[in-house]
């Protein structure tokens, strides 16, 4: 290999690396943008998961440590995620509303076939029955 070949290797193996590392900090700007957007997040999130009763407002200071590191979010979140694990109950509903009951739709006549029909039906139906009976 003479000594010019061998320089165009070397800047060709140069041009490469360039390249490479280009591209490697274009993934770290990304990560980076999207890691300060998380960051910007996480006083919102503190303030919903306080809102909605998921932390105590003792717990801010490290549920926001928590949030800060990424396996710990995921953690935090899959915590959030049970129901059971409710910081701040809620009280129940007291009594039952009135008229809630499906009772009516239940209590429909049906006809011969089975199919069920409203009584203004029947009432027509009864009506029309009549006529027809006066007529022969």
């Amino acid at each position: 290999m003479t000594a010019i070949e061998q320089r165009q290797k070397q800047l060709l193996h140069m041009k490469a690396t360039h390249v490479a590392l280009d591209k490697a900090k274009q993934q770290l700007d990304a990560y980076a943008q999207k890691e300060a957007a998380c960051q910007a997040l996480i006083p919102k999130v503190i303030e919903a998961l306080v809102q909605h009763g998921r932390i105590t407002p003792e717990q801010q200071k490290q549920a926001s440590d928590s949030l800060a590191d990424p396996k710990a979010r995921l953690e935090m979140l899959l915590l959030a995620a049970d129901p059971s694990r409710i910081a701040v109950r809620r009280p129940e509903a007291i009594g039952k509303a009135e008229g809630a009951s499906k009772q009516a739709s239940a209590e429909l006549p049906t006809d011969r076939f089975g199919s069920r029909r409203s009584t203004e039906w029947n009432e027509a139906n009864r009506r029309a029955s009549e006529k027809l009976r006066k007529s022969l």
